[in-house]
C-alpha cells in the first residue's frame, strides 16, 4: 500500500513530470498543444506562449482549444506567423469585441445575452487567413471545444467526432466554444437529427484534451491562461464573490484535467501555467501580458526542453 499523502502523491507527480522528455537539439518533437479557455487576457497570454514556441521549433502538429484557446488554437493549426498574431492581437481594443444589447437591462427576461455576437463573429473572420473556412480544412489536427447547454456535456468539433459529415465553418466552431452564457448568445446547429445549442466549452472542458491527438505525440503541452482565484481585487461585492467562485470552479477543474493527463500520458505531458493576475476580469484586454507571457514561456521551454531558438524575426 502507498503510504504517501494525496500532497506527497501531487508533489511527486510534478517533480517526474517536469524533466525533459524530449531532447529538441537531436530530433523535432511532435508536439500536441492544449489551449486553456481565459478570457480576452487570455487571448493576449496564448499570443505570447504561441510566439515563443514557434521560436523554439515547438510549433504544435496538434492543437486543442476552448474559448480563448480555440483562437490560438486555429491560428496555430493554420500556420500563421506569430509576429502577425500578436501584432494582430495588440491592437484590439474592447470595443472590437463588445457591443451592448439596446436597453439590455430592461431586457433581461426576454434576452439571452448583453452582447450582440456580430463584433466577435468579425473579429475572428478578420483574424483568420482568408483560405481557411471550415474545419475540415485542418486535416484532423485541430479540435475546438464547446458546451452542449441543453445536456451540459462536452461537444467536440474535430476528431473523433464530427457533424455527421456536416461542413462547419471554423468561426461558428470557435464562436460557439467562446459564447459565455448570459455574455454571448449560444450558438445553434444542426446535427444529425436534432438542433445543438452550443455555449462557452470552459464550462465543461476549460483545458481539452483530445486522447487522439495526445496519443500521437511524443509531447503534450497543457497551456494554462486561466485567471487567478485572487484576480478580483478591491471591496467584496455580490458580483466579485460570485467570480472568484466561478474561478474556484474553473480551476479545480483544470487541476483535475492535469492530474488526469499525468496519469494516463505520464512523462509526455508538460504543463505551462501563466501566473499572471487579470484584475480586469475576463472581458477586458490586457495586451501586456503578450510580452509576459512571451518571456515566462521562453524561460520554460529554456528550463525544460533546453531548446535553441530559431529566429522568426520577432522582437
Amino acid at each position: 500500500m502507498n503510504d504517501l499523502s494525496h500532497d506527497d502523491l501531487l508533489r511527486q507527480a510534478d517533480e517526474q513530470v517536469l524533466r525533459p522528455c524530449v531532447d529538441v537539439k537531436a530530433q523535432k518533437p511532435v508536439v500536441y498543444a492544449s489551449w486553456s479557455g481565459g478570457g480576452l487576457p487570455g487571448i493576449d497570454m496564448h499570443a505570447g506562449v504561441y510566439k515563443a514556441l514557434c521560436e523554439a521549433a515547438l510549433v504544435p502538429s496538434y492543437n486543442s482549444g476552448t474559448s480563448a484557446g480555440a483562437f490560438l488554437a486555429a491560428a496555430a493549426s493554420a500556420g500563421m506567423d506569430p509576429v502577425e498574431v500578436c501584432n494582430f492581437i495588440s491592437f484590439l481594443s474592447d470595443s472590437d469585441v463588445k457591443q451592448k444589447r439596446f436597453l439590455w437591462k430592461l431586457r433581461m427576461p426576454w434576452v439571452d445575452s448583453f452582447l450582440r455576437p456580430d463584433p466577435i463573429r468579425g473579429l475572428i473572420r478578420g483574424f483568420l487567413p482568408d483560405y481557411f473556412h471550415f474545419m475540415d480544412q485542418f486535416n484532423g489536427r485541430l479540435s475546438i471545444h464547446a458546451t452542449d447547454e441543453k445536456s451540459g456535456k462536452e461537444y467536440v468539433f474535430g476528431p473523433p467526432m464530427d457533424l455527421s459529415g456536416e461542413k462547419v465553418l471554423l468561426e461558428d466552431a470557435i464562436l460557439a466554444s467562446m459564447s459565455i452564457s448570459g455574455i454571448w448568445p449560444a450558438v445553434k446547429m444542426w446535427d444529425r437529427f436534432h438542433y445543438l445549442t452550443l455555449t462557452d466549452g470552459g464550462t465543461v472542458a476549460n483545458l481539452p484534451i483530445s486522447h487522439h491527438f495526445a496519443t500521437l505525440a511524443d509531447v503534450i503541452l497543457l497551456i494554462v491562461a486561466d485567471s487567478g482565484v485572487d484576480s478580483y481585487q478591491g471591496d467584496e461585492n455580490m458580483l466579485t464573490r460570485l467570480l472568484r467562485n466561478v474561478d474556484y470552479c474553473l480551476s479545480d477543474q483544470v487541476n483535475r484535467t492535469i492530474r488526469r493527463a499525468r496519469v494516463i500520458y505520464g512523462h509526455k505531458v508538460h504543463v505551462l501555467r501563466l501566473p499572471f493576475e487579470t484584475p480586469g476580469g475576463a472581458l477586458k484586454w490586457d495586451h501586456e501580458l503578450i510580452c509576459k507571457a512571451y518571456e515566462y514561456a521562453r524561460g520554460y521551454i529554456d528550463k525544460f526542453f533546453g531548446g535553441e531558438y530559431v529566429t522568426t524575426g520577432a522582437e
